[in-house]
């Protein structure tokens, strides 16, 4: 691969309270079980109001108490306690990650998969304070990085893309978490709208999309470091590492 980090789509985490706290009851290919039946509470209609599970992230651990997580895809209409998920990130790469029955699992806030944009910018700006010696010479004392990432939709975006995003723009001060490519989870970064960011689109002619869209994100947390040399995970790990190590 010619470029850094890897070439997958941006994707987007809510860090919400989790809506519901669980144990695995048992697992398979592609789905999780948990251990108490939710009907009641849903009055059986699975997905409205609160309790819309599809497209929310799922974390537990694995055999070794490392985090992974997935995404709920769909829900068993038959079984609404069985989840199923794209596949589990996380935990150790040398290792097929996959929950453990009688281990805690967490339902949180939801994941929105951008598609491709014009361009991605990423920014990494030096935080540091140089002094004059009195030996005449400089010393640079650096502190970390901070990020930046710049999502250009000046051209084009759909409406559906567009709404997946209100939750987004609603969180209030809640930060979220930043994957800017989804075959390579293990960089991410929580982030943020800058204070001074403002929304704003227009409609195109024949009214088949909108444009003038540029998301801003910037990072919450200083990086210790940059790393321009994760590779993409193409199996169903990933998310082990946190990126960079946070001051």
């Amino acid at each position: 691969m010619s470029v850094i980090h890897g070439t997958g789509k941006p994707r987007i985490l809510s860090t919400e309270t989790p809506v519901i706290t669980d144990v695995v009851n048992s697992l398979g290919a592609g789905f999780v079980k948990l251990d108490t039946d939710y009907t009641t509470n849903m009055n059986n209609t699975y997905g409205t109001g609160n309790w819309t599970l599809v497209n929310r992230w799922i974390e537990t651990f694995d055999a070794n108490n490392d985090n992974i997580y997935a995404k709920i895809t769909s829900v068993d209409n038959s079984d609404i306690q069985k989840l199923y998920i794209d596949q589990w990130y996380g935990g150790d790469i040398e290792v097929a990650n996959e929950p453990v029955a009688g281990h805690n699992i967490f339902i949180k806030g939801f994941i929105v998969e951008l598609p491709y944009c014009e361009n991605l910018t990423e920014q990494y700006e030096l935080d540091a304070r140089m002094r004059k010696l009195e030996n005449g010479k400089m010393r640079i004392d650096k502190r970390g990085w901070w990020y930046r990432a710049v999502l250009n939709y000046q051209s084009f975006i759909k409406k559906t893309v567009l709404q997946s995003l209100e939750f987004v723009f609603n969180l209030g001060e809640n930060d979220f978490y930043f994957i800017p490519r989804a075959d390579n989870p293990d960089i991410f970064y929580q982030v943020n709208f800058p204070e001074d960011y403002s929304l704003q689109f227009s409609q195109l002619r024949q009214h088949d999309g909108h444009s003038g869209i540029n998301i801003v994100l910037v990072g919450m947390q200083r990086l210790r470091d940059i790393n321009l040399t994760s590779e993409p995970v193409y199996h169903a790990y990933g998310y082990g590492e946190y990126y960079g190590y946070y001051h």
